[in-house]
This record gives structure tokens, C-alpha cells and sequence, in this order.
């Protein structure tokens, strides 16, 4: 089927998110929050939106296919309902 990687792409973006904005929070232990801890600060925090975006377009398109599944649903229901009876 066309999305069976969707769960496997929101649960990259999603820990990756999750990994990314941790490692963010815990530079200015470490570097600092002037110099290149900002810097690395900034591409942490970037790298992070990369991954919660990501997330969210495999969660779009999980909902897609779920949407997909019930019109799919609904239209064999009305197509049994709308034959005659005894067919």
C-alpha cells in the first residue's frame, strides 16, 4: 500500500524532535550561550524544526489514509445498500 512508511516517518521526526530540542537544552551547560554554543544552540533548534515538520507531514498523510480507508468504507456500504434486495 502507498503509506505502510507512514509510522515509520512520524516516529523518525517525532524522536528525532524529541533527541534534537534535549540536545539544544543542554548546551549551555556544556559550551556556553555565547560564541559557538549559540551557533550550535541555533542549528540544534533548527534541526529540530526539520523534524517536528517532518513529523507533521506523516501525520498528514497517516490522516490521508485513514480518510482514504472510510470513504473506501462507505462507498461498498452504500453500493450493498443501494442494490436491490434478493441480488
Amino acid at each position: 500500500m502507498a503509506g505502510d512508511n507512514v509510522g515509520s516517518w512520524f516516529a523518525v521526526g517525532t524522536i528525532g524532535s524529541i533527541i534534537t530540542a534535549g540536545a539544544a537544552s543542554a548546551v549551555p551547560w556544556y559550551m556556553g550561550i555565547d560564541g559557538i554554543g549559540l551557533n550550535f544552540i541555533v542549528a540544534l533548534c533548527v534541526a529540530s524544526g526539520i523534524f517536528a515538520l517532518v513529523a507533521l507531514i506523516a501525520f498528514a498523510g497517516f490522516l490521508n489514509l485513514v480518510v482514504r480507508y472510510l470513504r473506501e468504507i462507505s462507498d461498498q456500504t452504500y453500493t450493498e445498500r443501494s442494490r436491490p434486495a434478493g441480488r
